[in-house]
């Protein structure tokens, strides 16, 4: 097997790559990962990223299974949020999170019981405030609100709407109506199938992909975010 070459990526910053790929600036402003895509690709990268992150070790702590859910849990977005940290190298974490069993369900997880959770793994105080920080920070991104059939949303204020585009329809009374383009992988299957007969609620965008348009009530004066949107239908 030929050997890389000498100035080529490591298969790390392949990952940092591709997340920024897989980055999405919503309509509010803050930015969602599509993370079906970005699992996707760890999937056939797994064994390099094992492979890189403990390059200097003897041997593995674990296997691809252990990661991607074949096993039993699922920890692809935990990692790759660790490895997507670009101030330090928290690669390695995983070994706590797994120990602790917090995997991809458990995420968001509050900073403080995070922070419970690694001082048992006796780290410098410094280095475990901005890894509990940043991955405080950065969970958000990778879990993008689903949107459902006759939806109205009960979303934790944080949570991120990834609306790619907007347009306003009607305002009266307290309440405003927008129609919204999501892309199809934050769409359910119900919801996806309220609109397959409708040739103008589906189409493809050539910056986003296969879009779904839906109508959007929210209240009057006041942003597209998770607390406010009142109803979403076809």
């Amino acid at each position: 097997m030929e050997s890389p070459p000498v100035n080529s990526p490591t298969v790390v910053e392949e990952l940092r790559r591709k997340t920024k790929e897989c980055t999405v600036k919503a309509v509010c402003g803050r930015h969602y990962v599509r993370a079906e895509v970005l699992m996707a690709w760890m999937r056939e990268q797994l064994q390099r990223l094992i492979d890189y992150v403990y390059k200097d070790d003897l041997g593995r702590p674990f296997e691809a299974a252990d990661i991607d859910g074949r096993s039993q849990c699922r920890y692809l977005l935990v990692w790759a949020i660790l490895l997507n940290i670009e101030t330090g190298d928290y690669g390695k974490y995983i070994e706590a999170f797994r120990t602790h069993h917090i995997d991809d369900r458990k995420i968001p997880v509050k900073v403080t019981e995070l922070k419970e959770v690694l001082e048992r793994n006796n780290s410098e105080a410094s280095f475990l405030e901005h890894l509990c920080k940043e991955f405080g920070e950065q969970q958000w991104r990778y879990l993008a609100v689903q949107f459902e059939f006759n939806m109205n949303t009960d979303c934790l204020e944080k949570s991120i709407l990834p609306i790619c585009k907007k347009a306003r329809i009607k305002a009266g009374g307290s309440a405003e109506v927008w129609q919204i383009a999501v892309q199809e992988e934050f769409v359910d299957g119900r919801l996806r199938e309220a609109v397959r007969s409708n040739p103008h609620a589906i189409y493809y965008d050539e910056e986003y992909g296969k879009v779904f348009l839906y109508i959007c009530k929210k209240n009057l004066e006041s942003e597209l975010t998770p607390s406010k949107v009142l109803s979403i239908r076809s």
